[in-house]
């Protein structure tokens, strides 16, 4: 297995075919650049370790590409310039790390005219500019770009900076790869690095735990293949995963009214590997996982006995418990640190709420029931009464005329 440091520095998309995800933005950023239609000013905003700076640096090679056919072409000139990270015609600017003392000469170079060919500025987290002072400064200079250069902003807050500024550029947001897309990822990772494809649920928990960040998996993946072996039985070790019987046993319980919340911690320590933290994370996509099936008869990666078993609990205890389950999955922030202490006493607290949910049905549903019998025993005396009454008048006997009467023979209901 190679062990080349920086594997996201060796992942870099070198052609456009590299990039994986953002499927939706690559063909069209192909097409601007080979149509030189790619704007002057743009915006390439999302969340972190998605590819704003790969994406925006891909641009720039291909904006600065002087060969001939598919750009870049990777032989010219300035491609080879690029590569070996020594471009004067593609110039990143990490603006967080810039003084503002500096930013105005920053500003003069990228605006001033320069007739010696193609240059593209990339503004790395460009918000951190001083909304008052700078942008509008930089805002100035955008009404007379010149020709032939090209202004990228990657920023995880575009909506941090002026709204001018927004307008003034061609903003594309780019998204979270999905699942697929990140495993796919993985694969090439195997390839290039030459270690063994982890299994799919492996490669799954990576993917979740990472936030479906690229940037994240690589690292973590040069983290372990660093540390020695990356068999899958090293990899569960160092996840710490829950097989789907877990979150099965820990959402049954949670949904079973017999189980007092003594039992439910029981439940959360019967299995020493059990990791709360996993536990709260993962509970969120295995009862997606559950309804998917159940509403919609989409098959998820779930075995059959524990599907049954929790769709008999979703049946029996109904919509209300669920949707306590619900709102509590929804909100826990994966980004958000949490100790597994914490998650233990999350889940209890959850346990709690929903045997309280179950306790005011019991007691209400027990007040209909006394309250449907009263109503009953008052109706069967007014009509044993209202038949007496009957009989004697059929008889000749004299019978109840008077409320008073009435209200004798229905005394003590």
């Amino acid at each position: 297995m190679s062990l080349d440091r920086n594997w996201n520095l060796v992942m870099r998309p070198n052609q456009w075919s590299d990039i994986v995800g953002q499927s939706q933005y690559v063909g069209m950023f192909q097409t601007m650049v080979n149509t030189h239609s790619f704007p002057s000013f743009s915006i390439l905003g999302g969340p972190p370790g998605v590819g704003k700076s790969l994406i925006a640096e891909l641009i720039g090679k291909s904006l600065t590409c002087t060969g001939e056919g598919q750009v870049p072409c990777g032989q010219c000139a300035n491609c080879k310039s690029f590569d070996s990270g020594k471009s004067m015609r593609v110039i990143k600017y990490d603006m967080p790390n810039i003084g503002e003392d500096t930013i105005e000469e920053v500003i003069t170079n990228i605006f001033k005219v320069d007739s010696t060919g193609t240059r593209v500025f990339i503004l790395e987290e460009a918000h951190v500019m001083n909304r008052d002072r700078i942008q509008t400064r930089f805002l100035e200079g955008t009404t007379r770009i010149p020709e032939d250069v090209y202004i990228i902003i990657c920023t995880t807050q575009p909506y941090s900076l002026i709204p001018a500024l927004r307008n003034r550029a061609s903003m594309f947001m780019l998204e979270t790869p999905s699942d697929d897309e990140c495993i796919e990822l993985i694969r090439r990772a195997s390839e290039r690095f030459g270690f063994e494809l982890p299994s799919i649920d492996i490669m799954t928990h990576f993917v979740k735990m990472n936030r479906n960040s690229p940037r994240g998996i690589l690292q973590t993946l040069e983290s372990l293949a660093l540390s020695g072996s990356m068999d899958d039985d090293v990899l569960r070790t160092f996840l710490r995963m829950q097989g789907t019987t877990v979150f099965c046993d820990v959402l049954c319980a949670l949904l079973d009214n017999t189980k007092s919340v003594y039992d439910f911690i029981t439940v959360l320590h019967e299995d020493k590997e059990i990791d709360c933290v996993q536990i709260v994370r993962g509970l969120r996509d295995f009862v997606l996982s559950v309804l998917l099936e159940v509403s919609l008869g989409e098959k998820q990666a779930i075995p059959s006995e524990e599907r049954k078993k929790v769709q008999r609990f979703l049946k029996e205890q109904g919509d209300k418990q669920l949707l306590r389950i619900t709102d509590f999955l929804g909100g826990i922030n994966n980004t958000d640190y949490i100790s597994n202490s914490d998650a233990m006493f999350k889940l209890v607290s959850l346990k709690l709420k929903l045997l309280d949910l179950t306790t005011r049905k019991i007691i209400s549903d027990s007040r209909e029931d006394a309250a449907e019998a009263r109503m009953k025993s008052i109706s069967d005396t007014v009509t044993k009464t209202r038949d007496t009454a009957v009989r004697k008048v059929i008889s000749g006997d004299s019978f109840i005329t008077s409320k008073e009467s009435l209200k004798g023979h229905l005394g003590g209901l």
